[in-house]
């Protein structure tokens, strides 16, 4: 991913709390999170140590493995998308990668024109009303104490993903929270 290049999200904002709690993203932020766990840690260490020492958790990173694991497979473009724990993926740029299977044309781990719910915690759910719905009654959510906006985020910000899924359980929140408008306005 060049660093001008830009990937669109609409996000799920508590404004009081200046939380966000969910994402809606497509196949171009899922396959970046889901490339994230191509990275030998040693690399994830070295790409984070300018920014902080890691502490002895794992934040939510644990979490982006269980999603592969919890996705059915025909969520994925192939069910050797789903099985294959290492690949051969840049995990910032997954269009560059050779995994899963030679007969796709385009690359990536999840099918084209779909969307997802990622979690503040980094739980990845394809979209559907009922899993929606299902995850803010979960949560708890009132859906008038909250706003919706939409942001884009660059190759910096992905990076701070990673930092942030291996050191909170809020990643989105810690990385993306400084880009929410003051004032968002509510979308239909």
């Amino acid at each position: 991913m060049a660093k001008s290049e830009k990937i669109s999200l609409k996000l799920l904002v508590d404004e009081k709390k200046n939380k966000v709690v969910l994402a809606e993203a497509g196949q171009d932020f899922v396959d970046v999170l889901f490339g994230l766990l191509t990275f030998p840690m040693g690399t994830i260490a070295r790409l984070l140590e300018k920014h902080q020492k890691l502490p002895q958790i794992l934040g939510c990173y644990k979490n982006l493995s269980r999603s592969v694991s919890d996705m059915a497979v025909d969520d994925f473009k192939t069910e050797a998308c789903k099985r294959q724990k290492v690949v051969t993926l840049n995990p910032i740029d997954p269009k560059t990668s050779k995994s899963c299977t030679s007969v796709v044309a385009d690359s990536g781990f999840v099918k084209r024109n779909t969307k997802f719910i990622v979690s503040d915690d980094l739980i990845i759910t394809p979209m559907n009303k009922f899993s929606t719905i299902g995850l803010l009654k979960k949560m708890q959510i009132n859906m008038n104490d909250f706003e919706a906006q939409s942001i884009c985020i660059y190759k910096a910000e992905l990076v701070n993903i990673l930092r942030a899924s291996l050191t909170s359980s809020s990643a989105l929140t810690n990385v993306l929270s400084n880009l929410l408008a003051k004032e968002p306005k509510k979308e239909s």
